[in-house]
Order: structure tokens, then C-alpha cells, then sequence
């Protein structure tokens, strides 16, 4: 994802930069976008009362636009500071732009999460109730406590939609997007020849664990980047590159 600032300061640039380098297990290159644009205004929304940040975009365009106030990241009291200012970015790029660029069936699915039969934004962003009563908001809250490790949070989610915390696995499952669009899966092989495991019978592990047990890896020699397993916090991981070994080894 390239991100274009139409404005800014060396801070407020470095802020979005930053914040958005520590989701978890979601890397900027790895999110359905492919420009970010970002603006620092006066005012973000002239017809609505104290925005701090509102996104415009269009369902699967892969583009956004993310207009956030000039006086980012030093919000008035209590919001002062960068932290309320991180986790603003995280609500509108996550929560509403990247869920705009995930497509129909993978939309339809997490508003289903929050109460919702349709992603259609009538419905989602009904401007007839308040903002905390609007589905696509508690996606956006959701979607920021989701990925935001706790340590980098400190303000609770303002949304009355909302699902258990337990869920949240759920959530980051349906936003971290593969090229094909099916999801992850335990990837073998080299540039030139990559093997789903799930697909030929080769030895897979499953857990409870498995949702938070992927990484996207970067620079690994002899291979592309792609969603891998992270096998070092799985202490029955074998040998083998990307899998685990079962009990008794493998048979050929």
C-alpha cells in the first residue's frame, strides 16, 4: 500500500507512518489498498459538529482518502497526545478504509458479526441513529482494538456495536487478505513452485492458536513474499519449513 500525503508535518506524517507499522500480524503491504491518501485539514466534515477524522471512498476501488483535523496529533483534552491520535488512524484506515476494499463476501461477513445482513452503507452508517448505535462504527472501534496490541491502546471503544472480545480472532481473520481471496493457508515451496499443504496431504498442524500464529514473510532467500506460520511459538515444530512434524515423523 502506497500512502500520499496531500499535507502535513514531518510529525503528523511519521505518526500515521509509525501506527500503522504496529498492527498485529498486518503489515501495510499485506492490506487490499492500493493508495492511501492522507489530508490534514481545518475541518474534515464542514457539515457535521467536532470531527477529528472522517474517510471517503468507494467499495473496491482499492483507493481512500483518510481527511484528518491539522491540529493531529494534538487533539483537545482528554484527546491530546499521540495516543488518541494512533489509534484515530487505526478506526479510519483499518476500520473504514480497508473494510471498504475487502470485498462483498468478506464485508458481508463481518457485518453479520455486528447485526447486519447487508453491507450496504444505508444500513451500516444509518445517519438516523448515533454515532455509537451505527454498525460500520463498531466495525471501525473493533477492528482498531482487534489489531492495536493492548499495550498500544489506551482508550476503550466507544461503540454500543460490538462483539466478545473473544472474537476478535474471528475479525482480524476476515481482514487479512491473501492475493486469491480464500484466506490463509500453510504455503511450502520456493518462487517457482508453491505447494498448498491443506491441498496435497502433507503433514499440517491445526490449533486454537493457528489465527495468531501467521506472519507475513518479507525477505526469505528462494522465496516470494506471502502469509506464512510463525512455527517457533509451537514447541512441536519440526524440521520442516512452514510445517510441523508429526509424532512418529513423516512418511513418504
Amino acid at each position: 500500500m502506497e500512502i500520499e500525503f496531500l499535507s502535513g508535518n514531518a510529525l503528523q506524517k511519521a505518526v500515521v507512518r509509525d501506527v500503522l507499522g504496529k498492527l498485529i500480524n498486518y503489515p501495510m503491504e499485506s492490506m487490499p489498498l492500493s493508495l492511501l491518501k492522507v489530508e490534514f485539514t481545518e475541518d474534515p466534515l464542514p457539515s457535521s459538529h467536532n470531527e477529528f477524522a472522517i474517510t471517503e471512498w468507494e467499495y473496491d476501488t482499492g483507493e481512500a482518502l483518510v481527511k484528518i483535523r491539522s491540529d493531529f496529533p494534538n487533539f483537545p483534552k482528554p484527546y491530546d497526545g499521540r495516543q488518541f491520535a494512533e489509534e484515530t488512524v487505526v478506526h479510519e484506515v483499518v476500520g473504514h478504509a480497508v473494510f471498504a476494499n475487502l470485498g462483498h463476501a468478506r464485508r458481508l461477513k463481518i457485518a453479520a458479526l455486528f447485526g447486519a445482513k447487508t453491507d450496504d452503507q444505508d444500513v451500516l452508517n444509518d445517519q438516523s441513529k448515533a454515532w455509537e448505535d451505527r454498525a460500520c462504527e463498531g466495525i471501525a472501534e473493533t477492528a482498531k482494538d482487534a489489531f492495536l496490541p493492548p499495550s498500544q491502546r489506551a482508550f476503550s471503544n466507544r461503540s454500543k456495536r460490538r462483539i466478545p472480545i473473544w472474537e476478535n480472532g474471528k475479525l482480524r481473520n476476515l481482514y487479512r487478505f491473501v492475493g486469491d481471496g480464500f484466506g490463509f493457508s500453510y504455503v511450502y515451496g520456493s518462487q517457482s513452485h508453491r505447494v498448498h499443504l491443506h491441498n496435497v496431504g502433507l503433514p499440517t498442524h491445526l490449533s486454537n492458536r493457528d489465527d495468531e500464529a501467521f506472519v507475513f514473510y518479507r525477505e526469505i532467500a528462494g522465496f516470494i513474499p506471502f502469509w506464512g506460520v510463525d512455527m517457533s511459538q509451537f514447541e512441536e515444530s519440526g524440521k520442516l519449513p512452514f510445517s510441523i512434524e508429526p509424532e512418529g515423523g513423516i512418511s513418504t
